[in-house]
């Protein structure tokens, strides 16, 4: 991630990434698998997922800072959804789901973009 990037346009080249086939999401999945009984991969898997996450959490708060993210919602809530959605995205994917149920980008980033719109703040009254 680009830390120059707004929330919004990390949120549209993050979708766009998740709908195009990716050898990157088969490493992903494989080190999931990998990390069951196995403490070496476990630990560094660890170390890049709370890597991810703490960047996720600086982009999060710079968003927070610019005024695109409610600042009464927990940062890690946020950073945790959008985690959470990234490694449902690769799961559900490398799992073999039919290419033809994968909607277009076009759809799928309109999608994330009212999910994520969610936590902008509120208008004044």
């Amino acid at each position: 991630m680009d830390d120059d990037l707004s929330l919004s346009d990390f949120v549209m080249l993050w979708g766009a990434d998740l709908m195009e086939s990716s050898s990157r999401r088969e490493a992903f999945t494989q080190a999931f698998s990998g990390a069951q009984g196995n403490a070496e991969v476990q630990a560094r898997l660890g170390e890049y997922l709370n890597d991810s996450f703490a960047h996720t959490l600086h982009l999060v708060e710079r968003a927070k800072d610019e005024g695109h993210v409610d600042p009464e919602i927990s940062t890690a809530a946020v950073a945790l959804a959008l985690q959470a959605v990234e490694i449902g995205v690769h799961m559900i994917r490398s799992g073999g789901l039919d290419e033809d149920l994968i909607p277009p980008t076009s759809d799928w980033i309109a999608c994330i973009e009212r999910y994520f719109g969610g936590v902008r703040p509120l208008p004044a009254d």
